[in-house]
This record gives structure tokens, C-alpha cells and sequence, in this order.
């Protein structure tokens, strides 16, 4: 509606009422234009002065044992993280602000967590450029109270539940004064550990203490001082239910490498000496038995006293000693024991007293280099820390040495009974350009002694849960090796199935398999994968049966470890396993019941993206989490048979104010024939009648992006997200490759998508 005052000169001449009159129909007019343009107006995409806002679930949240509460961390583009705390019975909750790494006592009673920064605040600098300390807080889950600690390096809840350990940040080593030698290392000093009862809210301070390490399955505390000057420098041992303190050990050395003996009360350390003319310390081992009792003498081995060490060898700190099953023997590390450089002959001066010039940086390449000189480059710090694993049975005086390459791996097998080694050396030329081959030895734990039990072979997949059997993948098929009697099995040649996999399109000699989910316990099976099904294989190969179903169906099924499997998977409990359609990209969760005749139970199935489920402790509660490409990833809680799901989380809810795109899923055929698909994501308020650009993302297999929920952000490229809401089209499609042919590969999938 308008009106218009043709002869304005005469304006005045109109009535007064009637000017009142045009004024209210004209205010009235405005008001219902207005009005009717809110309603119909359109939602805009996110801007990018909107993106910051977004949240993204991120990694590490943890169910409380009960499972009655859960911690999720919240991560934003802006910086402005937090952790969100929900209890998954009622409504309550509560946010920290920077909040990560959280942790439940084992009552569900408290949480603890570390305080981080704003990423506006200055990279780990204050104004006085030192270190920012972290700080910690101590949320009461009755009250939902929190206690701000400031300063702390790291904190751990006892296993008893009644007992926390919080230990401040080392105080800033000075560098030396009055013109000392700026970049020599200055030995740190220990801070300040609080241990407080979290019954009584009651703490006992402790000075100068460097490390810390509760006892498994007691209420033990062993701590290393390290004071200013090592005046004071020791092991400690702590009982907080009766108060009192024991001094173990103590002397002018450093005192590193605290380890208890899992579920026992036998303890490990290392300490510290030095010899004129080395680099570096090396370090006696240092074990105390039966600590629990009043007292207990530690029986010590010293390398420079035993004439059968290795000339030349020292005992080093980088690998943390650790227990044999049955206590009777330490595992440790040790490494040539390199001279000063000033004690080698050479001088460092030229005549005149001026330093000697630098070397020219050039990279020299050795013809028996088994890395190229940019890896040589990225792994130097981890080189300079690796070392050869050797082991000191108690009651002998002599230590056996069982690893003999710094380039090798090296574990010791469940039973600590044999040790393997993987020996990459006599392929070192071919694992240098391509994928690395090697020979697999196991090395008698008492004597050293080594056995060449499988050849060129690139895929192994370690020692049983025992160690009765090792487990490799060669010429297509699953092979064990029983070490007692050095026999190979082919223990998947009955099945009809393949297991080498078949979608690997790299270039190689041997495909890799499709994977293991582990042993079950007391070696009585192993859960192997084909491209869909999981199947149950007895490691002497009479048996190979399938569990799932997922070939008829093209649906994988994958095993999930909810729990502790270090013995091994309890297959005759009912046990858990993911499941997601290959052509639909539907996923959820399965069930199976092995003592039921395998019965297996789809208990999750939706047209969505399901996964990151985890299990409380001492409860069968459950969560996972849900998202679609517009629906933000959101947790659910739920009991065992995963029904009846509880929504605990509620991200991005003001996305609802923004036009948001969708997916869809693209069907096509390369030119061979072969199926593949593509994900299709569309601009917000699309109109089909209208033509749109679009950008194709090219990269092998990209379908599966389909449900993927993309937080707009201008910090990650190639973002869905922002492209959609700027109007394009996004194709992501399954690119596969051809041997040595990747740019044709790429093309012709890209043209059929």
C-alpha cells in the first residue's frame, strides 16, 4: 500500500484527522509487510563469522564405572573448548570450561580433569615468558562443586577409590649465571605431590618429588625425589590409610623408571651413575619384593661390577623396566655407552683457540642406509632413544641379552617365556623403496638364545595370548607357529573364504589381510576377517567357522573391544561387534552369543553413522554416538541390548537458525564394470530447476563420507560444510586404482561418477 502527496506546497491544507488517519493505515501497512517477510523469509547458510561457534565432539570421553555419568570433551574452530559432564539418569550437568583428559575415580564419586587455555592466550608462555602450568579440577559429582588446583603436571586416582595423588609442575631450571654455558642441559628438580583423602578432604604434602606410581591392586604410593643438589634424592613409599612413610632407598643419584609388578606389591626402579670420560649416566636396577610387609632390603644388580655386561654397554632410562608375569625377572634396555667428545683425542679449537669451523651441511647417503636420508631426518630423536632389550632374572648374577640391532623390534610374548624379534636387515635395499619384508626370530627369554621361526613374510601379527603360538599372513592365507615344536600350520586352507584384501590398491607383491580381532582366551581360537564376516579359527587349523552373515548381505561385521582382552577375548560371554552396509552405509551394532549356537543379534541398525560406543566399567551401560551429515554427532546411552536409547549430548542446537545442505549416495560403474559410489552433498535450499557448480573431491574411497557431519570452519581445508553453504555442489567419488596407473585410475572414475 502507498500513499502519495502530490502537491506537497498544499499539504497543509489536509485535515488534520485525516493525515492521523493515513498515518495509522500507513504504520499498519509497514507492520504487516514486515511481519509477513519474517515468516516467509528464508534461512541463510552459516557465515563465516558463524563458524567459530560450532562444536565437534572430540576424542576421549569416558563413562563413568557406574555408568551414571558421562564426560565429553567439546571442541571449537574459535578455541573455546570445554567439557561437558552429564549424568545419563537425570538431567543434571555442568560444563569446564577447557576442560580435557578427564578421569573418574573408581566410586564414581569424583572427576578429575585438566584446566587448558583459550587458543587466544599466548602458545605455553605467560608475560614473563615462562611455562603456563596447567590447573586441575576436582568436580564433586553429589554437589557438582568444583575445586580449581592450580599448577599441576598430572594428577591419578588410587585404585581403591579413596585416594588421590595431584603433582605440581617442576619450578623453571635456571640456566647457569655469572657467563655459564646457556645450552647445557641444568638437571631438574622434583615439585611438590599432594596426596589427598578424598573420604576426609584431608592432604599430606610432599617436596621434590619427581615421579609417582600408584600400586595396581593396593593402596601402596611409591615416589623419586629428586631435591636441588641430590641432597635428599631417594625412593619413598607411602600408605595413606595408616599415615606412615618408609624410605626405600636413598643417595646422590637420579632415581627414574618406577614400576609396580601388575596386581602385586613387588616394585622396579633405576639409578643413576656416571663414569669420566662417558656421555650420559648408566643405571643399576634396583627391586624390592613384598613391599606390603614391614620391611623389605632391595636386592640390586650393577652392571660395571658384572664381567659378563657387554664392554662398552650401559643401562638406560628410555625403556621403562618393567616385571615378568611371575616376578622372577626385570626387563630393561641398554645401548653402547658412547665417550665424551672431549675425551676422544680430538680438539675442538684451531690453533689460534677460535672454534673449528662447521662440517658443510650435506646429506650423505650410505649404500647401507636401510631409510632415506628425509625419514633419517623425522625419526633422529627416536633414534638417539632407541635401545637393545635385555632381561636380569633375580637370582642370577648376570643379565641376558636379547635384542642385538637397534633397528630391530622386539617384544616379549605373553608368559615372558620367548621373545620375538622382527629382523628387516637382510631386506634392508627393498624395504627402502617399497614395503618392508622380514624374518621373524624367537629368542629363548632365559638364555638368549635365537631361533629363525618364519622367512620373508611382510604381515605379522605377534604372539598368542599365552605365547604358545605366533600368527602371520603369507601367500593368502593365515599361518600359526607353535614354538614348542617349531610347527607351521596353514590354518585357513579349509575355508572358502579369502582373506587377503581384496580392495587394497596399492602397489604390492602381497595383499594384506582384511585384519584380526585377537585370540580368545587360553589360545583356544583366533577371531580373523574377511571382507565382511568375522570367523572363529582354531590355531592348529581343524576348525574355521563362520560367526556372522554379512556376505549375503554385503554388510561388515568387525569386533569391538569394550573391554580388557589382554587374556585374551572371552568368547563365551556374548561380545560385541559394529556393523556397517557396504552399498547402503547404514552401520549400528550386533551381538553374538557363541554358547548360543552363535546367535547373533542386530541390536543397531540405522541409516546413519554410528560409532565411538564404549562401556562403563563396572556397569552394562553403553554409549555411542549418532550423526548424519545435517544432524550434529550426538551420544546416546543405553543398557546392553542398546534399545530404549537415552540422548545425553546436544550439539550445534542453534544450527536450526541455518540453512543446512543434505547427502545422498551416487551409484555408477567404472568403465570395467566394477560398482562403485559416490557421496553427493547438496547446497542449503536447493531448487532443482537451477543449475550449480560443483567441486569434486578426488582421493580414493570417499562414499563412506556420506553420513559425516563437517563443523563449518575456515581452519580446515577442503571443508563440506562451507563449500555447500556457498552454493556448490560436493562430489566425493570412490576413486580405485590400477597397478602403476594412478592418474588414468583417477580419471576414468571421476568421469563414470
Amino acid at each position: 500500500m502507498t500513499f502519495t502527496f502530490r502537491n506537497a506546497p498544499d499539504a497543509a491544507f489536509v485535515p488534520t484527522r485525516l493525515i492521523s488517519h493515513v498515518r495509522r493505515l500507513l504504520a499498519i501497512s509497514l507492520f504487516c509487510a514486515f511481519s509477513i517477510s519474517v515468516f516467509t523469509q528464508e534461512q541463510m547458510p552459516p557465515t563465516a563469522a558463524d563458524y567459530g561457534q560450532w562444536e565437534t565432539l572430540g576424542r576421549g570421553s569416558v563413562l563413568s564405572p557406574n555408568g551414571q555419568w558421562l564426560a565429553y570433551p567439546i571442541t571449537r574452530s574459535n578455541g573455546e573448548n570445554e567439557l561437558r559432564v552429564a549424568n545419563t539418569v537425570t538431567d543434571a550437568r555442568t560444563v569446564a570450561s577447557f576442560g580435557e583428559d578427564a578421569a573418574f575415580s573408581a566410586d564414581s564419586r569424583w572427576l578429575g580433569y585438566a584446566i587448558g587455555q583459550s587458543d587466544d592466550a599466548p602458545a605455553g608462555l605467560d608475560a614473563s615468558e615462562k611455562p603456563v602450568s596447567a590447573d586441575l579440577g576436582l568436580l564433586d559429582l553429589n554437589s557438582l562443586e568444583v575445586e580449581v588446583i592450580k599448577s599441576v603436571a598430572t594428577f591419578a586416582f588410587s585404585e581403591n577409590n579413596a585416594y588421590l595423588a595431584v603433582h605440581r609442575t617442576p619450578p623453571l631450571a635456571e640456566t647457569e649465571q655469572d657467563g655459564g654455558d646457556t645450552d647445557s642441559p641444568v638437571e631438574s628438580i622434583g615439585s611438590d605431590l599432594v596426596v589427598r583423602s578424598l573420604n576426609t578432604n584431608t592432604d599430606v604434602q610432599f617436596a621434590n618429588v619427581s615421579a609417582f606410581a600408584w600400586q595396581d591392586a593396593g593402596v601402596l604410593l611409591a615416589m623419586t625425589i629428586a631435591a636441588e643438589g641430590r641432597t635428599g634424592n631417594g625412593v619413598q613409599l607411602f600408605n595413606p590409610e595408616t599415615g606412615e612413610l618408609r624410605t626405600l632407598i636413598s643417595g646422590n643419584s637420579l632415581f627414574t623408571g618406577l614400576s609396580w609388578r601388575s596386581e602385586e606389591d613387588d616394585l622396579v626402579v633405576l639409578r643413576s651413575h656416571s663414569r669420566t670420560g662417558y656421555e650420559g649416566d648408566t643405571h643399576n636396577i634396583l627391586t624390592w619384593r613384598g613391599l606390603a610387609a614391614t620391611q623389605t632390603s632391595a636386592l640390586t644388580y650393577d652392571s660395571t661390577t658384572d664381567a659378563n655386561f657387554p664392554k662398552n654397554f650401559r643401562i638406560v632410562d628410555e625403556r621403562q623396566p618393567s616385571w615378568s608375569d611371575d616376578g622372577t625377572a626385570v626387563f630393561f634396555g641398554m645401548r653402547q655407552w658412547e665417550t665424551s667428545p672431549d675425551t676422544n683425542g680430538e680438539s675442538t679449537k684451531n690453533t689460534d683457540g677460535n672454534d673449528k669451523e662447521k662440517p658443510a651441511d650435506v646429506d650423505v647417503w650410505h649404500s647401507q642406509d636401510r631409510r632415506i636420508i628425509p625419514m633419517q631426518k623425522i625419526q633422529m630423536q627416536r633414534d638417539r632413544e632407541r635401545n637393545l632389550l635385555a632381561v636380569w632374572h633375580l637370582n642370577e648374577p648376570s643379565v641376558v641379552q636379547l635384542g642385538i640391532d637397534l633397528m630391530e623390534e622386539i617384544s616379549v610374548l605373553d608368559g615372558h617365556t620367548f621373545a620375538v624379534a622382527q629382523d628387516t636387515t637382510p631386506y634392508a635395499f627393498e624395504t627402502m623403496f617399497g614395503r618392508r619384508w622380514m624374518d621373524i626370530y624367537v629368542i629363548d627369554v632365559k638364555t638368549g638364545t635365537r631361533t629363525k621361526a618364519v622367512e620373508k613374510i611382510r604381515h605379522f601379527h605377534g604372539g598368542s595370548t599365552t605365547g604358545r603360538y605366533l600368527l602371520y599372513f603369507k601367500d593368502n592365507h593365515f599361518w600359526t607357529y607353535e614354538l614348542a615344536t617349531a610347527k607351521h600350520t596353514n590354518i585357513t586352507d579349509e575355508s572358502a573364504a579369502s582373506f587377503a584384501d581384496a580392495e587394497f590398491d596399492y602397489p604390492t607383491e602381497e595383499r594384506p589381510p582384511y585384519g584380526v580381532a585377537g585370540w580368545t582366551i587360553a589360545d583356544e581360537s583366533i577371531l580373523l576377517y574377511d571382507r565382511y564376516d568375522i570367523w572363529l579359527v582354531a590355531p592348529d587349523g581343524s576348525s574355521c567357522e563362520r560367526l556372522t552373515d554379512g556376505t549375503e548381505e554385503a554388510i561388515r561385521y568387525r569386533y569391538v573391544a569394550l573391554e580388557d582382552s589382554t587374556a585374551g577375548i572371552n568368547a563365551t560371554d556374548p561380545f560385541y561387534v559394529s556393523v556397517y552396509g557396504q552399498w547402503t552405509k547404514k552401520s549400528g551394532y550386533a551381538r553374538i552369543n557363541i554358547e548360543e549356537g552363535i546367535r547373533l543379534e542386530r541390536l543397531l541398525w540405522l541409516d546413519s553413522q554410528v560409532d565411538q560406543i564404549i562401556k562403563a566399567d563396572d556397569a552394562s551401560h553403553y554409549a555411542y554416538v549418532v550423526q548424519r551429515f545435517n544432524d550434529s554427532p550426538d551420544y546416546f546411552v543405553s543398557g546392553p541390548d542398546l534399545t530404549d536409547a537415552k540422548q545425553v549430548s546436544n550439539t550445534n542446537p542453534f544450527q536450526n537458525n541455518y540453512a543446512w545442505g543434505h547427502s545422498e549416495l551416487v551409484d555408477y560403474r567404472h568403465p570395467t564394470g566394477q560398482r562403485l559410489q559416490g557421496a553427493l552433498f547438496y547446497p542449503p535450499n536447493y531448487d532443482p530447476s537451477k543449475q550449480y557448480p560443483m567441486l569434486v573431491y578426488v582421493y580414493e574411497l570417499r562414499s563412506q563420507m556420506v553420513h559425516r557431519y563437517v563443523a563449518p570452519s575456515e581452519r580446515r581445508p577442503y571443508n563440506t560444510s562451507v563449500f555447500t553453504s556457498q552454493d556448490y555442489l560436493v562430489l566425493q567419488p570412490d576413486i580405485v586404482y590400477w597397478d602403476r596407473d594412478p592418474g588414468v585410475s583417477a580419471t576414468e572414475c571421476v568421469e563414470a561418477a
